[in-house]
Order: structure tokens, then C-alpha cells, then sequence
């Protein structure tokens, strides 16, 4: 069974438009972990997806992750950037990842579980090849395609696509480029995707803002909690004029591949 493990961005696209295409073997299930934080744009981006490559997508969550974070009964430990009482800067150890998109694809992939592993697909392309790692569960086997030379003779590459061969592909596949996709708070933004997102969609950008000032004094964590690593409230930040730190961490610091493609 060859299941894709959809994130809705670029390169899980690009992996469900090949497989559609026919550049790769077909999947049997096309996955997407819902974290209930992804900006609207995402959630459209599925929908048009789905219906121009007339393929059902399905949803699988473990909860909101907004409201875990806020609730105090469920720690969903995103990595906050943390200024303790006594001035030292750190960051949480991330915990999201795991808990809000690997554990519930392998929990509905369970009821398909055989004597064989499950094949998961998954959108790594070769500039992220860092990110590419073996399932730790025995029954699941990752497939990483956009890495394969099987697609360097359709789009080029001594391995197979980069982020930006894949965005040409499905631009010229679909007509448009997906959206970035990661959940609107996520602390590893740079500040030229906090910037995309206050001016594309302010809104949701808000929602960042409230987030952001609500996880100030979270129970449970000795100090302040911030998404930006400046320490500083996304309300007082000038992305227009703000150049990028250049220890600014992001997605690829994700290591674990399920976040941002």
C-alpha cells in the first residue's frame, strides 16, 4: 500500500501531481494532518487540489493546537522561544511535530496495517535531503521520490527536484503555486514569511498576534514565551524594514519532514 503523506505545500504537490502524471508509481490514500492552525489559504489550496486532480484527500488530527497550547491540559509544546527570569534565551523542545503529525497519520494507517509495510510518501526534494530520514516504526517505510534520478529527465537535477523545480511543475501542472504551509504561529517563520503573511493575509496574521501575546506566561514554563526569536511581540515588529538574522532558524530546522511541504 503507497500512501502520500500530503502537507499541502509545494512539494507534496509536486509528489500528487506526478504520481497523477504517472512520473511515479500511483498511491492508494493521499493523507493530510490537520493541526486546525494552518492559514486559510492552505485549507483552499486543498480543496483546489483535490478537485482539479479529482482525488480525496482525507483528514486525520489529534486536536487543535491552538487550543491545547492555551488550555493547560494538553502541553503541545511548539517551540517557543523562552527569556527566563534571570535573562537567558532558549527554546522549547519541540514536541508538535510528533504529536500533531506523524502520531495521528500512523494512527489511521493502523486499520491498513498487513503483513507488509505501509509505503509512505513523502515530499523531501533535494535541497531538504537533510531531512529525509527511516521511519521509526517497523510496519511504515518512507519513500522520499522527489530525491529519486528517475525525475531529473522531466524537470532536470542529478538527483531529482528542488523546491523551486517543483514549484515550476506544478505551476505548470495546476496554473498556480501552492501557498507556504505551516501552522500561521510556527516560531520557525523567517522574517520574510512573517512578512508574506501580515501583507497576504492579515487576518490570519491577527490571529498570530493574539496567539503570540496569549503564550506570554504560559503554565507549566519558567519564563516568557514568544514566537519570535527576537523576544520581541509580533505587534511591534517592522518586517517591512527588518533583515533577516542570520542565525534565523527555519522549516528546514524541522527535522523530521512532515512540516512545510
Amino acid at each position: 500500500m503507497r500512501v502520500l503523506s500530503f502537507g499541502a505545500g509545494v512539494q507534496s504537490t509536486a509528489l500528487l501531481v506526478a504520481a497523477k502524471k504517472g512520473l511515479i508509481a500511483p498511491v492508494d490514500l493521499v493523507v493530510f494532518a490537520d493541526t486546525h492552525a494552518e492559514p486559510a489559504s492552505v485549507y483552499e489550496w486543498i480543496s483546489f487540489v483535490s478537485s482539479e486532480l479529482k482525488t480525496e484527500i482525507k483528514f486525520v488530527t489529534s486536536g487543535d493546537i491552538v487550543s491545547d497550547s492555551l488550555s493547560g491540559n494538553r502541553f503541545a509544546s511548539p517551540p517557543f522561544f523562552i527569556r527566563n527570569q534571570s535573562g537567558k534565551v532558549g527554546m522549547l523542545r519541540r514536541q508538535c511535530t510528533s504529536d500533531y503529525k506523524i502520531q495521528p497519520i500512523h494512527k489511521f494507517l493502523r486499520e491498513y496495517k498487513t503483513r507488509e509495510p505501509i509505503v509512505l510518501l513523502m515530499g523531501i526534494s533535494t535541497d531538504e535531503i537533510q531531512r529525509a530520514k527511516e521511519s521509526r516504526v517497523k510496519w511504515i517505510r518512507h519513500e522520499f521520490p522527489l530525491l529519486w534520478s528517475e525525475l531529473q529527465s522531466h524537470c532536470g537535477g542529478l538527483l531529482g527536484w528542488n523546491r523551486q523545480q517543483c514549484v515550476e511543475f506544478v505551476e505548470k501542472s495546476l496554473g498556480r503555486s501552492p501557498p507556504k504551509s505551516a501552522c500561521y504561529f510556527c516560531p520557525y517563520h523567517t522574517d520574510k514569511e512573517w512578512m508574506n503573511l501580515k501583507q497576504n493575509e492579515p487576518q490570519t496574521f491577527e490571529r498570530a498576534v493574539d496567539f503570540d501575546l496569549a503564550i506570554r506566561k504560559m503554565t507549566g514554563i519558567n519564563g516568557d514565551a514568544f514566537l519570535h526569536r527576537s523576544l520581541t511581540p509580533l505587534s511591534e515588529i517592522n518586517f517591512d524594514k527588518r533583515t533577516t538574522e542570520p542565525n534565523q532558524l527555519s522549516l528546514l530546522d524541522e527535522c523530521d519532514g512532515m512540516c512545510g511541504v
